[in-house]
């Protein structure tokens, strides 16, 4: 069986949850001898760095290139046009990594997308009038052979939004194996709060804002660390100042999965204050270092948590204020969410989400 991915993902994305879940597929596909499975990437440039470190023998791959400004849109426009040229993929399963076949593209060959999540569709205010996501996606959804959710919250999503019919879209957890389990102990935590991955829009961070301007009144010696989603910008910057946060209290970092393992662990609480997920990767990285976790009651979230983490009003800083206080406040009550999370996190590992995608896979080729 021969598998091709796009290289849309991986010149769109330097890191992130997207691009991760296509190279641990590429990692965990190529141990699946008994398949027979060949799998690659569609020539091209990318700036990914996951990709970049991938030590596998792909049947193709493209080539690394350093980041710049506007690289995401410059190389993916490349790479459409190239691909476009010069490329007749010869493969069984072609797997579009952001909504986009190649217009050369085989009809024998099986069409596969990954949808995940609606926020374009049910958020459209915090994107830009030219935003070609939703017109991407739609004109994917209606070519695909089959379609992956990565979660039943998106799953429903789609199959109101689009009309997609239920026996079109198998579920495929992802997984968080990816980081090592750090082992169950209960150790002494830093006096701060953790963010993980871009700031804007939906993602809510302007509501964390207020609720830590509420915590740090109580809370002497409290920080925040945002890590990731680049440095704060003057937007940001004008919000700190007008709910009177020091700027020494909160900090921004970026840097490799060692860093962000580091911080998971000795983080007081990881506060998760997004209004909507399609799966939502970081907070069971989290767990997966024994860091208790704070995240809202919305979408998916509630789906893929469990009772693993304590689950907020997204809407209601007042919520987030108590549920973090509560955590900071009682170790034996953020204790239980460590031992909670570590039971959470065995749940949803790369192996079972590569076995439930090769399975769709060959569905077609029988």
């Amino acid at each position: 069986m021969k598998i091709t991915y796009d290289s849309d993902i991986f010149a769109i994305q330097q890191y992130g949850g997207i691009s991760r879940y296509y190279v641990e597929l590429l990692k965990k596909i190529s141990k699946y001898q008994s398949y027979n499975v060949n799998a690659g990437v569609l020539s091209g440039l990318h700036r990914n760095h996951y990709l970049k470190n991938l030590d596998l023998n792909l049947k193709s791959k493209p080539t690394y290139v350093r980041n710049f400004k506007g690289a995401g849109f410059a190389l993916t426009r490349f790479n459409w046009c190239f691909n476009a040229i010069f490329s007749d993929p010869k493969t069984d399963i072609f797997h579009a990594t952001y909504y986009r076949f190649p217009k050369r593209l085989s009809p024998s060959i099986t069409k596969i997308i990954t949808v995940y999540d609606m926020i374009h569709e049910l958020y459209p205010n915090y994107f830009g009038a030219n935003d070609p996501t939703v017109v991407l996606k739609e004109k994917a959804i209606n070519s695909a052979d089959h379609i992956l959710a990565i979660s039943h919250n998106t799953k429903q999503d789609l199959m109101e939004i689009y009309q997609v019919p239920e026996s079109k879209i198998t579920v495929t957890y992802l997984g968080v194996d990816h980081l090592k389990v750090r082992k169950q102990q209960m150790h002494k935590r830093k006096n701060f709060l953790l963010y993980v991955g871009p700031r804007a829009g939906y993602k809510n961070f302007s509501g964390l804002l207020a609720a830590f301007s509420e915590l740090v009144i109580t809370n002497d010696n409290l920080d925040l660390i945002a890590f990731g989603g680049g440095y704060f910008n003057d937007c940001e910057k004008a919000l700190m100042r007008k709910l009177n946060i020091p700027f020494e209290r909160i900090k921004q970092i970026s840097g490799s999965d060692e860093v962000l393992l580091d911080l998971y662990a000795n983080a007081l609480v990881f506060v998760y204050p997004s209004i909507y997920e399609g799966f939502g990767i970081p907070p069971l990285e989290a767990m997966a270092q024994g860091c208790p976790v704070v995240a809202t009651k919305t979408s998916s979230i509630e789906e893929v948590l469990g009772t693993g983490a304590s689950l907020c009003d997204p809407h209601n800083s007042s919520d987030m204020v108590n549920k973090v206080g509560a955590m900071i406040k009682d170790i034996e009550y953020r204790n239980s969410f460590v031992y909670k999370g570590f039971q959470q996190v065995k749940k949803y590992t790369w192996a079972q989400t590569t076995k439930l995608t090769l399975q769709t896979y060959l569905r077609f080729l029988q």
